[in-house]
């Protein structure tokens, strides 16, 4: 795994967004644990994807190759 894939947003660099500017310490620690764990689900959901779309083209592959 590459270390970009393991980067957490840190409650400082979240407080520099638009609209997280006066948000306290342990809420913008929450928030990127948050944001991480949807990021984990996103990530998720577009690799099943993904290998379902892989599955369905192989077969249909196989399929018209007999």
């Amino acid at each position: 795994m590459s270390a970009q894939k393991n980067y957490k947003l840190t409650a400082t660099e979240l407080k520099k967004y638009k609209g997280n500017e006066n948000i306290g310490d342990d809420e913008a620690l929450q928030l990127a644990e948050e944001l991480k764990d949807l990021s984990h689900l996103l990530y998720n959901a577009f690799m099943s994807q993904k290998k379902k779309q892989a599955t369905i083209s192989k077969l249909k592959s196989a399929r018209y190759e007999d």
